[in-house]
């Protein structure tokens, strides 16, 4: 059973339609052998595609922070359809877990997901349904991969972990520490 999820909003710029579709397109290829984790605020079943998938969805709701580690820990992959996208924590937060991740293609992605190391990136085809066709297929060429141990959890974790929040926290704290360092004899700030 090939484990997916999705952690985020239902606005239009995620297209729910097209991440409905690629789980039902993946489902079609994997003879329903699909379990679509979805954590977040929303309900997707105001969307007419999710009624597809609905029987292979867990919906788990809002989630601390907590509960979304141990969903993660319990998927083989992330996944993204949307249509524009910055750096999201849903996507650090499934590498740090050493899972893979397939998408859309999104340039701020590409640092990220590598293709053969951490998972896909797809380009979105002509249409919705060519689009959740493909990303469906490169989907299902990651779940051979995991099958086939082609993924290291290590290494996928290793990709992300310039960005771990305990790095970034003590790179913060170090830099306001600075800004606030008491002004030596001299009454100059103490410069690093």
């Amino acid at each position: 059973m090939f484990r997916l999820a999705y952690a985020g909003r239902f606005g239009s710029e995620k297209d729910p339609a097209l991440m409905f579709s690629t789980v039902h397109a993946l489902a079609q290829r994997l003879n329903g052998q699909v379990r679509f984790h979805v954590m977040g605020p929303g309900n997707p079943a105001e969307f007419p595609e999710f009624a597809a998938i609905a029987a292979l969805t867990e919906q788990h709701g809002a989630l601390n922070t907590l509960r979304v580690a141990e969903v993660i820990r319990s998927v083989h992959c992330g996944m993204l359809t949307s249509k524009t996208e910055g750096l999201p924590c849903f996507l650090l937060e499934t590498l740090a877990s050493g899972r893979c991740f397939g998408s859309v293609m999104l340039p701020s992605l590409v640092p990220f997901v590598v293709e053969g190391e951490t998972g896909l990136l797809v380009e979105r085809g002509q249409d919705m349904m060519q689009s959740a066709e493909a990303i469906a297929a490169g989907l299902e060429a990651i779940w051979q991969g995991i099958k086939t141990g082609a993924y290291d959890p290590d290494g996928i974790a290793a990709r992300v972990e310039p960005y771990a929040a305990r790095r970034l926290f003590k790179i913060i704290f170090e830099h306001h520490a600075r800004i606030v360092a008491p002004p030596d004899a001299t009454g100059l700030a103490l410069a690093q």
